[in-house]
Formats: structure tokens, C-alpha cells, sequence
């Protein structure tokens, strides 16, 4: 069975050896287990690997969660109606299919990204890290970072000895 550190280095390799997408950079965080792709045009994403357990993996059937797991999700977007406030992001029930996270509303386009989630740990996850870079924003204003994207972000800090 493969780990997750042995799965995060074929990663890396795959996309270090990859020369159609021109990959500027790789910036890898072990800590928090990703991988930032910066590419020549100026785009940049971010990979986060995460582990999952042979228990959350669905069923090859399963086309629904449970009720207990529809309450588990009920409470995680409860808990961060905050934020529904400060962007464009909405969480709805979608029934026994689980839960979509709406984001980036166009008005005659749509939402320019949906997610759904059947596994509330996963949903709780992003929604805490959308939280954390509304609070980092928040941070930011009025400050010389206001105004910076993230690659100019990150040449302000020190490089680590």
C-alpha cells in the first residue's frame, strides 16, 4: 500500500518532468502536505494531498450519505455562516447526495465553481481554509499587502535557515 510521502514524491516527479505545461516553479510545503505550481504566464494552483482512509472511501454503489452524515454536515455549514457574509460562497443541502459549495457567482453566467461533498470532514476542511484567508485579507488592509498577489507575497518573506 502506497503512504502519503511516497505518493507526494511520485507527484513531485511527475510534475517537475512534465514540459508541455510550462511550469515555471514548484514550491512544496510538507507541513501542510502541498504543492504550489507556478506557471510562465503567471497562473498558479495549488495541490493539497491528503490521505484518505479505507473507511471514507464511498461504496462503489453509494450514491447518497446517510442521515447521521447529513446532520455532521448541517453543522459544519452552521458553523461557518461567517463567511457567507464576506464572499461570494454558499453552502446547500442537496439532499441525499450531500452538500454543494457554491462559489463565485456570475450573474448570468452562474457559479463559476461548484463542489460537492459527501464526506463532512472534507467540507469542514475547505470551508476552514476560506475562513482563514478571509481573516488573512482582513489582515492585509490598509497594508503595503493589500494590493499584492500572492507570488509578491511570498518574495516579502524570509527565507527560512
Amino acid at each position: 500500500m502506497i503512504n502519503l510521502e511516497c505518493f507526494k514524491d511520485k507527484i513531485f516527479h511527475l510534475l517537475n518532468e512534465e514540459n508541455t505545461m510550462d511550469i515555471r516553479d514548484i514550491e512544496t510545503n510538507d507541513k501542510e502536505d502541498t504543492f504550489q505550481i507556478f506557471f510562465e504566464d503567471g497562473s498558479a494552483f495549488e495541490i493539497e494531498c491528503h490521505q484518505i482512509l479505507q473507511k471514507e472511501q464511498p461504496a462503489k454503489n453509494q450514491i447518497h450519505i446517510t442521515e447521521e452524515e447529513k446532520k455532521n454536515y448541517q453543522k459544519v455549514a452552521d458553523a461557518f455562516t461567517e463567511i457567507y457574509k464576506y464572499c461570494d460562497i454558499v453552502v446547500v443541502d442537496i439532499g441525499k447526495y450531500g452538500f454543494a459549495v457554491l462559489q463565485y457567482i456570475r450573474i448570468q453566467d452562474g457559479f463559476e465553481q461548484t463542489t460537492i461533498y459527501t464526506n463532512s470532514k472534507h467540507l469542514f476542511h475547505d470551508l476552514w481554509k476560506e475562513w482563514l484567508n478571509i481573516q488573512l485579507m482582513d489582515l492585509s488592509r490598509g497594508t503595503s499587502l493589500q494590493d499584492m498577489d500572492l507570488e509578491d507575497i511570498f518574495q516579502c518573506i524570509p527565507k527560512c535557515k
